[in-house]
């Protein structure tokens, strides 16, 4: 079930390379080749909102919670979790402090893996890295001792790399999938699944008492992510078939070659 309407566009857009706007050009003068394209023959368009956009919103808004989860996990049972891996406080906060710590050069690095990649196999790394996050956490040898704690630093670090994914790549989802109504509401849904993420942390964690509830809340974690891989391994392509709005179709033919950043530092 999909809502359409027609509406007509420049050929020139769908056969001719992509404009390119130069340094000394703004955003402005960038729009203005593009509906001023050099053609007089008008193709006519449809434009759809397909049901399946609902689900696109609930796997992103998975991975979005799951990540959240995963990166508060030991700050919401600081003192069992130091048991647990045989401890002190201040191991287990540098593991919540691994978030921050990745996030900037993450964050410079998710920017240019989107551009550069697309958004299904951005989806499918991001939603990896949780994965393997979660799991890698999970393990843990007696003989190991103290040095277990190994194990969950690179499994915080795993996951918190996908963080910015998860807050950049959200208005991006709102423009390809839903129409300029619905944007708004697509956007605060994902948004919202951050703070979820963690307000679930904190009340699985009123359910811990010792150490095989830790263990059995990593496992729960894990769990939790693996169905996040499979939600975006099973559906998440780059963009729908039929662009939901103009909005939606421009910027489907601007320029995607991993060019963004540069092309920013060049014009400012």
């Amino acid at each position: 079930m999909s809502k359409s309407s027609f509406e007509t566009r420049p050929s020139s857009l769908l056969l001719s390379q992509p404009v390119i706007a130069t340094n000394s050009e703004d955003e402005t003068t960038l729009l203005l080749k593009i509906n001023n394209a050099s053609s007089v023959n008008e193709t006519p368009v449809e434009y759809k909102l397909y049901l399946r956009r609902f689900y696109i919103l609930f796997a992103f808004s998975w991975v979005t919670m799951e990540q959240n989860l995963i990166w508060i996990t030991y700050g919401s049972v600081e003192t069992y979790a130091a048991n647990y891996y045989n401890t002190g406080a201040s191991m287990i906060n540098f593991l919540s402090a691994t978030g921050p710590i990745a996030f900037f050069p993450a964050c410079l690095l998710s920017v240019w893996i989107i551009d550069r990649f697309g958004t299904r196999r951005t989806m499918r790394l991001t939603a990896f890295l949780c994965m393997f996050g979660a799991c890698i956490r999970c393990v843990k040898f007696d003989s190991f001792g103290k040095y277990n704690i190994i194990f969950p630093i690179i499994g915080q670090i795993a996951s918190n790399t996908s963080g910015p994914v998860c807050m950049i790549m959200q208005a991006k989802i709102s423009s390809l999938w839903f129409g300029p109504n619905e944007r708004s509401f697509a956007t605060a849904t994902m948004t919202q699944c951050s703070t979820l993420g963690v307000s679930v942390a904190y009340l699985v964690a009123l359910l811990v008492k010792d150490n095989r509830s830790v263990s059995y809340m990593l496992y729960g974690y894990a769990l939790i992510s693996i169905v996040g891989m499979l939600l975006v391994l099973a559906y998440f392509p780059d963009k729908p078939p039929t662009p939901p709005s103009p909005s939606g179709d421009l910027s489907t033919h601007l320029p995607q070659k991993g060019n963004s950043i540069g092309s920013v530092l060049r014009n400012s």
